[in-house]
């Protein structure tokens, strides 16, 4: 019975050899490997093989290393209690062998020892437990949480990074984004401005909107009867489309008498103009 079970096993393993054969050999023809390419492919069979075969059994491997190295669960200790009476009742009986009398007294103040010892440890580890403080029941501190930010007032166009880094949530890169995109805009007009800056969001900017003051400073205008294309287009309510027709209006019409003339440009919106018209001069020296 042996020897037939070997032997299928044998003609099993000739036609599994035989077919992959058959397979490969169109295969090589249909993609004109080499014999170096094809000692390459089957490298690369076996090595995928080995790999799959590691990540399925690795995790087996594991759990069975983790089950083996687990402790035993751990004794349950003896009571004290427990324990002194036990060691007391023997003291006790053996020193009270030759009178009941002499028992009787031996095993009271036995008892009473080994009960004013418990006592006295129980109670002493009670006290120690009511003085540990629980750090649930610690007081807070009447400076609030070192992590929070102290209340500040900032400045939207005289305030530096540092500045702006002292509100709550401004961290030091919101803290760039807006310095630099105030001084791409010339200054601030409204404190709503704040809500371009990219990353600011209508949450943050009710976070920190009552620490913003915003000063009567002068803004940087533009002069738009003198400035090129690639100047205006450096304002970020301006792109160089806009930036050329102002231009080209310009060159078509004359200068422009009032910033309310930037209405007649086209591709500037009504919403656009509004924007714009506190960054713009018409000065003509």
């Amino acid at each position: 019975m042996e020897e037939m079970d070997e032997n299928g096993r044998a003609v099993g393993r000739r036609w599994c050899l035989g077919l992959l054969t058959a397979l490969w050999a169109p295969l090589r023809r249909y993609f004109y490997l080499t014999k170096r390419d094809a000692q390459g492919f089957a490298v690369w069979c076996v090595l995928m093989v080995l790999t799959l075969g590691v990540k399925w059994a690795y995790p087996k491997w594991e759990a069975a290393r983790l089950s083996a190295d687990r402790l035993p669960a751990a004794a349950v200790m003896p009571a004290a209690g427990a324990g002194t009476g036990g060691l007391a009742a023997t003291a006790s009986g053996g020193a009270g062998g030759t009178a009941s009398g002499a028992y009787g007294a031996s095993g009271g103040n036995s008892a009473t020892a080994g009960g004013s010892s418990a006592g006295g440890n129980t109670a002493a580890m009670d006290t120690a437990s009511s003085a540990r403080p629980s750090p649930r029941a610690a007081p807070r501190s009447p400076y609030g949480s070192p992590y929070r930010k102290k209340a500040f007032t900032v400045d939207l166009n005289r305030g530096d990074t540092f500045d702006f880094q002292e509100l709550r949530g401004i961290g030091p890169a919101y803290a760039r984004r807006i310095v630099a995109y105030r001084e791409r805009l010339g200054g601030f007009v409204d404190k709503a401005q704040l809500l371009e800056v990219w990353g600011v969001d209508s949450a943050l900017y009710a976070r920190i909107a009552p620490s913003l003051e915003l000063s009567t400073a002068p803004v940087r205008r533009l002069n738009i009867n003198s400035l090129s294309v690639q100047e205006l287009k450096q304002h970020p309510y301006l792109d160089y489309y806009q930036a050329k027709e102002i231009v080209r209006h310009r060159e078509r019409y004359g200068a422009f008498q009032s910033p309310a003339d930037l209405r007649k440009v086209n591709l500037l919106d009504a919403e656009t103009c509004a924007r714009l018209i506190p960054y713009v001069s018409t000065a003509t020296d």
